[in-house]
């Protein structure tokens, strides 16, 4: 069997690692790992990070690779229903990497 040498997946896609994996004959299995407060905005959804084994261990055909990504729960806020301001509203998107639009509607 023809083995490969794992690489730093931390950071990256887990789809994208785990289908090159896959395509390798490597079984992937993806946990999901709870974050402490201030670490939820430093991470993204699909990215890996933590691996198991790490990086620089060989991996032949019908091992066995964890990905680790966060467990991030992605319910936003009822802006609306809590009426939050705007500003409070931008600050929420730009910190969770999330593209807002704003559409102004004149009212009397």
């Amino acid at each position: 069997a023809s083995g490969l040498t794992l690489g730093n997946y931390v950071g990256l896609n887990y789809y994208e690692v785990k289908g090159k994996l896959e395509a390798k004959g490597i079984y992937v299995l993806v946990e999901k790992k709870e974050l402490d407060e201030n670490d939820k905005t430093k991470y993204q959804e699909d990215v890996i990070i933590e691996q198991k084994p790490e990086s620089g261990t060989k991996a032949v055909e019908g091992d066995t690779v964890t990905l680790y990504i966060p467990n991030i729960v992605t319910e936003y806020p009822d802006f609306v229903a809590e009426a939050w301001p705007l500003s409070d509203i931008e600050t929420f998107c730009k910190e969770y990497n999330i593209k807002l639009e704003t559409e102004y509607q004149e009212t009397d």
